[in-house]
């Protein structure tokens, strides 16, 4: 598996108020050789992320070392 470079931020407003949501969630960022892909992803603002590619799959890595959870 190898590291992958990303960026995260908040969705939008208007995507929040589509999905009927009052919080938003991140959005994930990144590119691979096939272009740029964003995802909406379950983390919190102080989870860990960490980000890895295998062949065509990408894991994505949260963590929160003050609630225990992975």
């Amino acid at each position: 598996m190898r590291r992958v470079n990303y960026k995260i931020q908040e969705e939008s407003i208007d995507d929040m108020e589509m999905a009927g949501e009052f919080n938003p969630c991140s959005e994930i960022t990144f590119r691979d050789k096939s272009g740029i892909h964003t995802h909406k992803i379950e983390a919190g603002n102080r989870d860990k992320i960490d980000v890895y590619r295998e062949g065509p799959e990408t894991f994505i890595l949260t963590r929160h070392f003050g609630l225990g959870y992975v």
